[in-house]
């Protein structure tokens, strides 16, 4: 077998491997319940910085975040605020709560505006297997839960909730099957404001891999070569 024929073949072999171990079933969602559930291979979405730190700055919605593959879309019905985990709200000017200092949030700014606060919906350009964020109410005391509603398109894959304790709670989910996630709704317990006064760390996910109709598209473009190699031959 030629040096071509070889290439052709083994491209091909490949692509049906990769298509093969692609799960038939429809497939969900599965929570995740830490940061170290996620894959290593993960990247952060992280907010861009404030001009002048002690500062709260409006952010329309909807906001975007791009960059590593994908655009991250936050919406809500009023503006947001950016802030950072600062020693106080005194002295700093940013959130008092008890994320990691320094962290870069997106606050639903109860109060600031007629629409009042959340829900957040974060949606991705190009859809991913999995995502996680850490979430706090702007009330330490309070005790939540968290509601986050997963979708693909405009099929809800699950909704799951997590309990708070003062602490930010971690709120993530993974796709499986031949599913994935275009989209995350997240809320309080209830859909009153004070319910839904709250900030979203950076949103770490999975980075965009190629689609199915991908991998057929290149199974066809190498079966094309081989067919057209063999045709010229004598």
């Amino acid at each position: 077998m030629k040096p071509t024929h070889r290439f052709a073949t083994a491209v091909m072999t490949t692509v049906a491997m990769l298509l093969l171990r692609a799960p038939a079933a429809d497939g969900a969602v599965i929570q995740l319940n830490s940061p170290a559930a996620l894959a290593v291979s993960d990247v952060t979405y992280n907010y861009p910085a404030r001009a002048t730190a002690g500062t709260q700055p409006t952010v329309a919605s909807p906001f975007t975040v791009a960059g590593l593959g994908n655009v991250l879309t936050f919406t809500e019905p009023g503006v947001f605020l950016r802030m950072d985990q600062e020693p106080s709200v005194p002295t700093g000017g940013g959130w008092f709560g008890t994320f990691a200092a320094g962290t870069r949030l997106l606050y639903t700014g109860n109060g600031i505006d007629a629409a009042w606060s959340g829900p957040i919906t974060i949606s991705f350009a190009t859809p991913v297997l999995e995502f996680g964020l850490l979430a706090q109410f702007s009330d330490e005391f309070f005790l939540g839960p968290f509601f986050f509603t997963v979708f693909n398109g405009a099929t809800a894959l699950g909704t799951f909730s997590q309990g708070v304790t003062g602490l930010p709670s971690f709120l993530g989910a993974r796709a499986t099957g031949t599913d994935s996630i275009t989209s995350a709704v997240v809320r309080g317990p209830t859909t009153s404001p004070s319910a839904n006064d709250f900030a979203i760390g950076p949103v770490m996910a999975s980075v965009p891999e190629p689609t199915t109709a991908a991998l057929v598209v290149v199974a066809a473009m190498g079966f094309r070569y081989r067919r057209r190699r063999i045709d010229r031959e004598p």
